[in-house]
């Protein structure tokens, strides 16, 4: 799985985020072979995680590198702060 932590950025809605969250869901990875879903975390402050399930840390790697080329994600990570980012990849045991 990736999990991807970020800020905010100022100006964007939470409400926003969560449609272009769901817009990367439902027009591109939802196709994706590996893909086993995603979620969309609030910590505190203007702080979150989003996770993205795949069915190896390999494939949520590929699918991860894909993100900048992808018109679906646009709007998501036009809503990330600027230098907020962390990704990192996990397994489970």
């Amino acid at each position: 799985m990736e999990i991807a932590s970020f800020e905010l950025k100022e100006g964007v809605s939470e409400a926003e985020l969560q449609h272009a969250a769901q817009q990367i869901d439902a027009d591109w990875l939802r196709h994706e072979t590996g893909y086993q879903g995603y979620a969309l975390l609030r910590g505190e402050e203007r702080r979150f995680i989003h996770l993205t399930l795949a069915d190896s840390p390999e494939r949520a790697r590929q699918l991860c590198a894909q993100w900048p080329a992808e018109p679906a994600c646009r709007d998501f990570l036009a809503a990330i702060a600027a230098d907020t980012g962390r990704i990192d990849f996990y397994h489970c045991l």
